[in-house]
């Protein structure tokens, strides 16, 4: 009995890791985001690669398919 009420400690909590790669997203909306990092903005690492142009198109209205 005397061993089972020994706990084990907590193992220390290693910090996220995440790389996100998007031709679209708006990086310092992202970073600057207060709710997603509230102590302090996350590093970035920008990776000179070959870059194409990227249009955005919009729709005021998205249609909505019917459900099965």
């Amino acid at each position: 009995m005397e061993e089972a009420s020994r706990v084990k400690a907590p193992l220390p909590l290693r910090p996220l890791k995440l790389i996100i790669m998007s031709a679209t997203l708006r990086v310092s909306d992202f970073v600057e985001n207060s709710r997603l990092f509230p102590a302090a903005p996350p590093p970035v690492l920008k990776v000179e690669a070959r870059q194409y142009p990227v249009s955005i198109h919009f729709a005021r209205k998205t249609a909505v398919a019917p459900h099965a």
